[in-house]
């Protein structure tokens, strides 16, 4: 299958745009480098190809969420720590519902018919995956994108080592035909990154480019 070409999109895909909020994109508390790379891209699959449906996903903390190093007094920035018997990274205060920092930036292509989901918003529980959080519950997205029989997904946005790769993985897991579109992602670290890879490539999900999609 040549993905991208007449036949391939259509009501049954969607394009899954993730956390691409201000908090993760330049000037952030929790910047990925190359987020402008990763919004032209983005923009780039709006504005030449043909998708169903379009989901962009935000993480939506409440302040005293659990993966905030703030709010384990004496947590290290990045470290690993052992919360509610799971391993949880301590991250910067990111992406607080209803601040600033948790709006899409700016210069991402937006439209009224997209689907916002929002994940993250129990303070005590990890969401990486807009599809399965870490406590292993199945998100209300499933069903949202099988009621409008989707079937295939395209996966872009921030950061792909996290929350990215991980709604890529479950994604699959849980029956949808599901490709990264890896121009249009980056990650917050390179030994991240490959693991990453390599969980996505025995999961089953490919990996393709924008230029797939949108051939000049």
């Amino acid at each position: 299958v040549v993905v991208g070409r007449e036949g391939i999109m259509g009501d049954d895909t969607a394009l899954v745009i993730v956390d691409v909020q201000n908090d993760f994109c330049e000037g952030g508390s929790l910047a990925v480098s190359g987020s402008p790379s990763v919004i032209q891209a983005i923009n780039r699959l709006r504005g030449n190809a043909s998708y169903g449906h379009v989901v962009r996903t935000r993480d939506w903390h409440p302040a005293e969420h659990v993966s905030f190093a703030a709010n384990h007094p004496g947590a290290e920035l990045y470290s690993s720590k052992e919360v509610n018997g799971k391993t949880q990274v301590m991250w910067p205060v990111h992406c607080v519902a209803d601040t600033p920092g948790a709006a899409f930036q700016k210069d991402l292509v937006v439209q009224e018919s997209d689907i916002v989901f929002s994940k993250g918003e129990d303070k005590e529980v990890e969401s990486y995956s807009a599809f399965i959080d870490e406590e292993g519950e199945i998100t209300p997205l499933k069903g949202i994108l099988e009621q409008r029989g989707v079937k295939r997904l395209y996966v872009c946005g921030l950061a792909f080592d996290y929350c990215v790769g991980n709604t890529a993985k479950h994604a699959q897991q849980l029956g949808f035909e599901t490709y990264v579109v890896r121009d249009a992602t980056r990650s917050v670290a390179g030994d991240s990154e490959a693991a990453m890879e390599s969980t996505l490539n025995d999961a089953g999900v490919k990996l393709v480019t924008t230029e797939e999609l949108c051939p000049s």
